[in-house]
């Protein structure tokens, strides 16, 4: 779509009314700025020059297209009023492949002209762009009004049937070489000819939107595809999701951390040192006393052993009922320098869980067997805490919270991987580059 003839603006105007001079049907000129007419008849191509006709190309269209948004259609976008005044077709070629798409000139008096495009189906109400992108031929990516735009598509445009007014001298066959930038829902477009290069700016349009917005009793055509600028659909989804994420986050460690400084109960803490000359030792704990029924009650073991391992056996016994329950575990650390980096593994504490503890008396009896990895003393910290919430199952509900993102995540990039597939400058390496 070339530039406009005399800037964004035309003077107010009545629309004056002409005869083709080659099949006498009417027709009608909006603006002193047009200088070329389709008739629709008989596809001849009319010049205006001085309010006077002249024929140009007598009946050289042999295809009528019938558009979906007739000539004298009336709609409001962006607030203005716009008149259906012209419509193009365009073409291009890709690999062999014929690709066409639809093109309208709209008018409306003291605004000019505006244009709405149609390919597939998908339609972008277009503007001509006065502040002129500063973009080098082959530039990939380029800021404009503080939006990145990424080089989505190339080639040559060719017009393959004209009817309405123009305001250019308009021909079947003209051709110009194409670029498209995107950044949803915007398209900046710059069309090369001999004599000019053009700026435009398009804004996806939904077809609902233009349906509505000409009433057009007939259906529109059928939307096919992911467009080049139309935006995702699981983008504001998939930053609602995370924001919930997030918010569910915040929310479950802070109850669990309530849970741990406020419902938990230490009942016991002891401290038990054993030195590398006891190949075993036994220990009992002091009592400790449960006043009622205990979901959870944690036996922790918090050691400074390094470098060897400690076999830990834990008995836990009601001092009336002699009931028992045993736990046993195994803790270990080792740690080093290899190669000039240090290294570790295992760990100096563990935690034992004894589940369903009834009211009563308890104390510990705990059986230690140290290993002869390391010939030094361990210092065993004991705590014991009554329903102390455990960290797995926060764990677990976030692991279930991070599928939700996941997938709005995987269908987003679905959506823009299909959008890619529609560029002729498309390449498997470029999915990574917008996560």
């Amino acid at each position: 779509m070339p530039g406009e003839a005399g800037g964004s603006a035309a003077p107010n105007v009545r629309a004056q009314a002409f005869n083709c001079p080659h099949c006498a049907s009417p027709l009608t000129i909006h603006s002193p700025a047009i200088e070329s007419i389709g008739c629709a008849s008989c596809g001849s191509i009319i010049g205006v020059e001085n309010e006077k006709l002249r024929l140009l190309s007598r009946a050289a269209q042999t295809v009528h297209e019938v558009p979906a948004l007739p000539l004298g259609s009336k709609g409001v976008l962006g607030g203005i009023k716009w008149e259906v005044i012209g419509y193009l077709k365009r073409r291009t070629t890709v690999d062999g492949i014929d690709y066409d798409w639809s093109e309208y000139l709209l008018f409306a008096p003291g605004e000019g002209f505006a244009w709405l495009v149609e390919d597939q189906g998908h339609w972008n109400y277009v503007r001509t762009l006065s502040d002129i992108p500063r973009v080098s031929r082959g530039m990939e990516r380029f800021k404009h009004d503080g939006l990145e735009y990424r080089r989505f598509n190339a080639g040559k445009a060719e017009v393959v049937y004209v009817v309405g007014e123009f305001y250019w001298r308009v021909a079947v066959g003209e051709e110009c070489e194409t670029e498209d930038f995107i950044h949803a829902p915007y398209m900046l477009s710059r069309e090369r000819m001999a004599s000019e290069v053009t700026w435009s700016i398009g804004e996806y349009l939904p077809a609902d939107d233009v349906q509505s917005a000409f009433t057009v009793r007939d259906k529109l055509p059928r939307t096919v595809g992911v467009y080049a600028n139309q935006p995702n659909p699981w983008e504001a989804r998939h930053r609602g999701v995370c924001g919930l994420f997030w918010k569910f986050m915040v929310v479950a460690v802070i109850a669990q951390l309530l849970f741990l400084y406020v419902v938990a109960e230490t009942v016991l803490k002891h401290r038990i040192v054993f030195s590398p000359t006891q190949d075993e030792v036994t220990v009992t704990t002091p009592e400790f006393v449960i006043s009622s029924l205990t979901r959870r009650l944690a036996v922790k073991h918090a050691t400074d052993i390094g470098n060897n391992w400690v076999s830990v056996s834990t008995t836990l016994i009601e001092k009336n009922t002699g009931k028992a329950w045993l736990g046993m575990q195994e803790i270990a650390h080792y740690s080093g320098v290899d190669g000039g980096e240090s290294w570790s593994e295992g760990s100096r504490g563990d935690e034992l869980v004894f589940k369903g503890v009834p009211p009563g008396t308890y104390y510990l009896a705990i059986d230690y067997e140290l290993g002869t990895d390391r010939n030094l003393r361990v210092v065993d910290s004991i705590e014991i805490e009554r329903n102390a919430p455990g960290w797995s199952n926060v764990v677990f509900l976030l692991v279930f919270l991070a599928l939700f993102p996941l997938f709005t995540r995987s269908r987003r990039a679905a959506f823009e991987t299909r959008r890619w597939n529609e560029s002729s400058l498309y390449s498997a390496s470029d999915d990574s580059d917008d996560e």
